[in-house]
């Protein structure tokens, strides 16, 4: 007898994401990243010297949400990364808004990236589990 594939499903945004998957009463959660866990506060600002005066300039700050969100969605992919070669899953569903969903794409490795069935531009981070039906309502994906 052949074993159902798992599809196991991101749900992310820049600040927040958790792994779940159907089980027998609706979804469940496996496993939850928040952007903060991952983040040094040494790379909120990158100053500069100026070669005319010894004081500081923050022209060269960064925009320190967006290297954030950068970050987050490469841990993420990593993360996702790691599961996929450890065949965690059979098929991987993401739920991102759009930059989020671009990032993780890109970070994707092409095992992982290959698994991916079904993609939703939308922020589901503050849906509740057993609210994710309705979304992820999809043929591919029971």
């Amino acid at each position: 007898m052949h074993a159902p594939s798992k599809v196991r499903f991101v749900i992310a945004n820049g600040d927040h994401a958790r792994c779940v998957e159907r089980g027998e009463h609706g979804f469940v959660t496996l496993h939850e990243m928040s952007a903060s866990e991952h983040y040094s506060p040494s790379h909120e600002r990158g100053m500069v010297h100026e070669s005319a005066s010894p004081a500081r300039s923050g022209a060269g700050e960064i925009d320190v949400h967006a290297r954030r969100r950068e970050d987050f969605a490469h841990q993420l992919a990593e993360h996702l990364n790691g599961e996929a070669r450890a065949h965690k899953f059979d098929r991987l569903g993401i739920v991102a808004p759009a930059r989020m969903l671009g990032a993780l794409r890109e970070g994707l490795s092409a095992q992982a990236r290959a698994m991916v069935v079904h993609e939703v531009n939308k922020d589901l981070t503050k849906v509740a589990n057993h609210d994710l039906d309705e979304w992820l309502r999809h043929p591919g994906l029971a």
